[in-house]
Parts: C-alpha cells; structure tokens; sequence
C-alpha cells in the first residue's frame, strides 16, 4: 500500500525526533514543505517498508536522512528480502551449474538460477556455449561480475524510478525516433 501523506508525516515526525538539532531549525512551513517533499519521492513506496527501511538508515545516521536516502534504503531492503544474489554470488552460482550436470549440450534455463539476471550476464558475455568452452576462468570471472554489475544498475534504475519517469522517457525515444524517421514513426 503506496505510503499516505499522514503516514510519512508520522514516519517522518519519529526521524525528527531522533534529529532534535535539525527539528530545531526548521519553522513548521519549512515542517509542512519537507514533508510535501518527501512524498513526492517516497508516496509511492509501502509504508511498512519504508518504516522498516529507515529505521535501518536511522539506526546508523549522523544526519537526518533526505529522500533518496531513504527510497535507496527501501529498495536496498526489498531486493534483500528476495534474495537477489549480488555479482560474485551470481558468478559461484553460474560455476555451480557446471558441478550439477548442465553443459553445453544441456544449457542450464532461468528455472536453473534464482534470478534471471545470472543468466542475461552469461549471456552479456559470450553466453553459456562460450563458457563451456573457455579455459580463462580468471578473464571470464572478471568479465562476468562486470557484466552482472551493468545489468543490476541498468534494472535498479528501472525498478526504483519515480512514478511517471518511465512515461516521460518513453516520450521523449518516441519524439526522437520521430524525428530520426521524418515523422514516420
């Protein structure tokens, strides 16, 4: 359930207190601004996470959190719960599926990994026909984790935009691809 406007000012009056040198320094204006702020960088994201989130950046802070702090906290905080495995993970478990019988002549599916990325990475290298039959684990390793590295970036911007960015870039491809074509769209 996206984050309502009284649930953030609840969340965010529980960060002020823990900040009192900061809540001191700002008039209620300045209060009521934040957070109208804050909302529209966080209303999208489920109040109980976003809680859990940043409790996890306050327990930790010297500052008072700002919004993308808290939003990188939220997402960080999801994507462990579902056990995305980070680049070197990733790459133990593509060597793994070698030990469990998969080769060239049976490639191993999405079914075979716990997240597609592991796969869309081999593939960013050469693909699993490649690594069968490389001898350069060293070169692959490091080819691999960078590759792993691109696509969790590229698919962390996607996932973590604000509503409607991905509305406002899928305009502005299509006016340029319009314009490259002459119009013809």
């Amino acid at each position: 359930m996206p984050t309502s406007l009284v649930d953030l000012g609840k969340l965010l009056g529980t960060l002020l207190e823990e900040f009192p040198a900061f809540k001191r320094k700002m008039s209620e204006d300045d209060r009521v601004k934040m957070f109208q702020a804050y909302h529209l960088i966080l209303g999208d994201l489920d109040a109980d996470t976003l809680l859990k989130a940043a409790l996890g950046v306050v327990s930790t802070a010297t500052f008072y959190p700002s919004s993308g702090e808290l939003r990188r906290a939220y997402f960080d905080l999801t994507d462990s719960a579902q056990g995305i495995p980070d680049a070197y993970q990733a790459w133990a478990e593509v060597k793994a599926l070698f030990r469990r019988g998969y080769s060239m002549r049976r490639p191993p599916t999405d079914a075979s990994v716990s997240h597609p990325r592991v796969l869309a990475s081999l593939e960013g290298i050469g693909g699993w026909r490649y690594l069968c039959g490389s001898v350069n684990d060293m070169a692959d390793r490091a080819r691999y984790v960078e590759a792993y590295k691109t696509y969790t970036k590229r698919d962390q911007y996607r996932e973590r935009m604000l509503p409607g960015t991905m509305e406002v870039a899928r305009r502005l491809v299509a006016r340029e691809r319009k314009a490259l074509t002459g119009g013809d769209g």
